[in-house]
């Protein structure tokens, strides 16, 4: 099987400063994604039919968006992006947004406050005026939340909250999903995310989002990593199977993590096999039993069951 899906990590910066997450200490360094990597990248595998844009780093800090997503779409790709949604209002024209098939925005918050003491900037306006940006030009979105162990008993108050704005669906994802620390992350950000991480049932998930259902039409789905403790294995690992995510210097990963945790599986300009070599050997990994899965791949938040009532 050949890759139907791939990921492009297009910049590594952000504005936001999330006690979660650590992308802003990211190298600034490195170079944005240019047309020429997005070229290499559908040339090297052709069957890619989709790209998310998005991790390490928001979508919209690349000066060139609009231009690596015409280029995608000449190409038959269909597009969707992840982005704190905090530039949405003022990047780009109603015509550039309805270039995505979607966008997925993380909202997190459903107030001010709330959302500061997240995302560490004054910014909560901003993101709503985003939404509506893309509610005007007819643009489907989502809404994404990290949950933690003081926030999960509003899961049914958050999904309320996405579908009056409008949103195709609302993701939750337990703040130990985020799995391995950025390299240059702060010592906060390690402490924040074990104090926060939780261990569920998933009788009481399935619960709180049976009653998001019945207060509101949209989509509620939790994102479970493999951290926690089911009574029966997690599945494969969806990314190694059709997905590869590429990064604005070219280099290949089977996943989206930083540099400290994901594999090295080679550059796009060394003409990398998907079935063969160091990343058809990885996949196999992965794609084989948890036992014998790369110990870099354990608690990865990719490695994880959608749940829906």
């Amino acid at each position: 099987m050949n890759p139907k899906i791939i990921g492009l990590a297009i910049i590594k910066k952000c504005n936001f400063k999330c006690v979660f997450c650590g992308a802003y200490n990211i190298n600034k360094n490195v170079k944005p994604m240019t047309d020429g990597m997005v070229d290499k990248c559908l040339d090297a595998y052709p069957t890619v039919m989709a790209a998310r844009i998005g991790a390490r780093g928001d979508a919209l800090m690349h000066k060139n968006l609009f231009g690596l997503v015409r280029r995608l779409v000449s190409r038959n790709v269909a597009v969707t992006v992840s982005t704190n949604g905090s530039k949405i209002a003022t990047t780009g024209s109603n015509a550039d947004w309805a270039l995505f098939k979607g966008v997925n925005v993380s909202l997190l918050a459903t107030n001010k406050e709330e959302h500061k003491a997240l995302v560490g900037v004054d910014r909560f306006d901003d993101v709503l005026a985003g939404i509506e940006r893309l509610r005007s030009a007819g643009v489907k979105f989502n809404t994404s939340y990290v949950i933690t162990r003081e926030n999960i008993e509003r899961i049914p108050e958050y999904a309320e909250f996405s579908s009056a704005l409008g949103a195709h669906a609302v993701i939750m994802t337990p703040v130990q999903g985020y799995g391995g620390v950025e390299v240059g992350d702060e010592e906060a950000i390690r402490r924040f995310r074990e104090e926060q991480a939780f261990t569920v049932e998933r009788k009481d998930i399935v619960d709180r989002l049976r009653v998001a259902r019945e207060k509101t039409s949209v989509r509620a789905e939790v994102q479970f990593p493999a951290v926690v403790d089911f009574s029966r294995p997690v599945r494969q690992c969806i990314r190694v199977s059709r997905r590869l995510e590429v990064d604005s210097d070219g280099n290949l990963g089977a996943c989206c993590r930083g540099p400290g945790a994901r594999p090295e599986l080679g550059n796009i300009a060394d003409g990398v096999s998907w079935n063969h070599g160091p990343l058809g050997k990885r996949r196999k990994a992965i794609l084989g039993p948890p036992e014998g899965r790369p110990r870099k791949c354990l608690g990865c938040w990719a490695n994880y069951e959608t749940m829906r009532p």
